[in-house]
């Protein structure tokens, strides 16, 4: 129950946060970064509010838009503006699918046809399989924030949502959270994040992957230019300046370049290779270690000595 609680909790922080510009983050030119040991954690509920999540059964995680308008679940076929969220159970393959709806219902049933099809944010067009599925969370669509009356001033940005802003946002994601939870999403994404890393695209949209670059050189002009091997790296978060966070809690700024031609490489966890100018991207995250999201004890939040 008190993880139940914990996963709604931040996961409201999150996306009422994020909507707002107010986290320990960056907002960027290209978008918005959140910065901190729990900087994936933050990245995966933003990026349910700008498309599709697909978990993979291997646990990687593809943002897009999927195709599929409708989807039969034993002998029920239903809109998937109706739909929260699809979960099967890791054995995959032919497994009885769980569909969590808005109206709090769930439908339990196998899966009608071969797959669905998801554009990718590099543009691709991908067919998934039912059976390589853990998940299939639909884009949330959050409460907008109420807006002063005329001749009305609102709160400052500096203080966020508002009490009832976040009392109506934690309204709607409750039962979401509630079926992420009930589903073991919420366990199994959480674990592929400390398995892969992730590509951050400029609208928030993420891709698990595995980033080949050795190492990224940075210039700083108070630091002079320094070769900084991925192993040391948490994020980088491309905009004018970038920005490097080391895994001891450091962050500089200056112009990053990844090694070789300039761009990064990394393969995508479905298996496919992909290239991509730093433009391209909002940012990087690299895979987490146990501590930060359990398994190794209490989160971690202290700082280095460059902060």
């Amino acid at each position: 129950m008190k993880l139940k609680k914990l996963a709604v909790l931040l996961a409201v922080v999150a996306l009422a946060g994020a909507s707002s510009g107010h986290l320990l983050g960056q907002t960027t030119g290209q978008g918005f970064i959140a910065i901190g040991p729990r900087g994936p954690f933050m990245e995966l509920f933003r990026s349910l509010q700008v498309g599709d999540l697909v978990l993979l059964q291997n646990g990687g995680l593809l943002s897009g838009t999927v195709k599929q308008q409708e989807f039969t679940i034993g002998d029920r076929t239903i809109p998937r503006e109706k739909i929260l969220l699809i979960a099967w159970p890791a054995a995959g393959a032919g497994a009885t699918a769980t569909a969590y709806l808005k109206d709090g219902t769930q439908i339990q049933g196998v899966m009608q046809g071969s797959g669905i099809t998801e554009r990718l944010p590099t543009g691709e067009e991908l067919s998934l399989p039912f059976a390589q599925l853990r998940g299939l969370i639909f884009k949330v669509e959050l409460p907008v924030p109420t807006a002063p009356s005329p001749g009305q001033e609102g709160p400052p940005p500096s203080q966020g949502p508002s009490q009832e802003e976040l009392r109506r946002a934690q309204s709607t994601l409750f039962p979401l959270f509630s079926g992420l939870q009930g589903s073991a999403l919420l366990q199994a994404a959480l674990e592929g994040l400390q398995k892969f890393d992730l590509l951050v695209f400029p609208n928030g949209q993420v891709l698990s992957a595995t980033i080949e670059n050795k190492a990224f050189t940075l210039e700083s002009p108070i630091f002079g230019r320094h070769t900084l091997a991925v192993a040391d790296l948490a994020q980088v978060i491309f905009d004018d300046p970038d920005v490097v966070v080391l895994r001891i809690g450091d962050r500089v700024s200056g112009t990053v370049t990844p090694d070789g031609d300039g761009r990064v490489r990394a393969t995508l966890a479905i298996g496919s290779a992909v290239s991509l100018a730093k433009g391209d991207l909002g940012g990087l995250t690299f895979k987490l270690p146990a501590g930060p999201l359990g398994g190794g004890g209490r989160p971690r939040f202290q700082p280095g000595p460059g902060r």
